[in-house]
């Protein structure tokens, strides 16, 4: 078997309900299956979508956004977190939540470099974890994809 494949119990691999593997060549490597994506990304998100907390308030005066598109940025934060956690048992929904998720954080990227939170230091780390939430978007999305 070349390149990597993603082994589950259809296809001889025994594996624990919490575990993924994936074989690379003759080397197989068991991996815990977490949702942590999609907690972190609820509990991001709840906030926002009920306006509520320094995240929201901050994006409303820093950022200039409204109520409203804090709140549905909010809302897209919170069902990409129940297609993250659901998608952890049906992969198809998964994958379409972390790409979702992905755009999302692109916008993110847009509206901090709108803001100028690049160009300053004292907002640049936190400008900084929209490009870790798109990497690790894309890899939940590879890693369920594989897993199918």
């Amino acid at each position: 078997m070349t390149g990597i494949d993603a082994l589950d119990d259809r296809r001889g691999g025994s594996l624990a309900h919490d575990q993924c593997a994936f074989r690379w060549g003759s080397a197989t490597r068991r991996v815990p299956a977490r949702g942590d994506d999609g907690v972190a990304t609820l509990a991001a998100g709840a906030p926002k979508a009920l306006l509520k907390g320094d995240v929201s308030a901050g994006l409303q005066s820093h950022m200039g956004l409204s109520a409203g598109l804090v709140r549905s940025i909010g809302l897209a934060e919170v069902a990409a977190a129940v297609g993250l956690i659901v998608g952890l048992f049906w992969q198809p929904l998964g994958i379409a939540a972390a790409i979702g998720f992905a755009l999302t954080m692109v916008g993110a990227v847009g509206f901090h470099a709108r803001a100028g939170d690049y160009a300053d230091p004292a907002t640049r780390g936190n400008a900084m974890t929209p490009f870790a939430l798109i990497a690790l978007s894309v890899a939940t999305a590879v890693t369920l994809g594989l897993a199918m």
